[in-house]
């Protein structure tokens, strides 16, 4: 989770969103760094204006919690995102509320599934001496 000042990083990336960090009671959350999900982030909260960015997205914008279906969430505290979770969850662009108090939040369908660590052999590159 991150907490950013007034003046940087402090509405929600998603379009028709009007969440703001220092105004409501949402959890932000960073782009991730993988460029890949990233990518996914921004494809999925209808943001193709931020693909040609999209390796600096971690930097600048954020995610508020509202977005994730609560079991993306790590713990009930819905403060820690889960490492695949992808934001599903936007309002409607009707209307004129500052909160996303509309009857019927559209979802986005996202096939999500399981990535698994990397593993890296360092092995190869050393040099043994007897």
């Amino acid at each position: 989770m991150f907490k950013p000042s007034k003046k940087y990083g402090n509405v929600c990336a998603a379009k028709h969103c009007r969440n703001k960090y220092y105004n409501c009671d949402k959890r932000f959350f960073r782009f991730p760094n993988d460029p890949a999900r990233a990518r996914i982030w921004a494809i999925s909260s209808c943001r193709e204006d931020l693909l040609p960015n999209v390796d600096r997205l971690n930097k600048s914008h954020r995610m508020c919690s509202e977005h994730f279906d609560p079991t993306m969430f790590t713990n009930k505290f819905c403060d820690r995102l889960k490492h695949y979770a992808v934001p599903t969850i936007f309002p409607s662009p009707e209307g004129n509320s500052t909160d996303h108090n509309y009857s019927r939040p559209s979802r986005v369908n996202v096939v999500v599934e399981e990535i698994p660590p990397k593993k890296i052999c360092i092995l190869s590159d050393l040099l043994l001496n007897p």
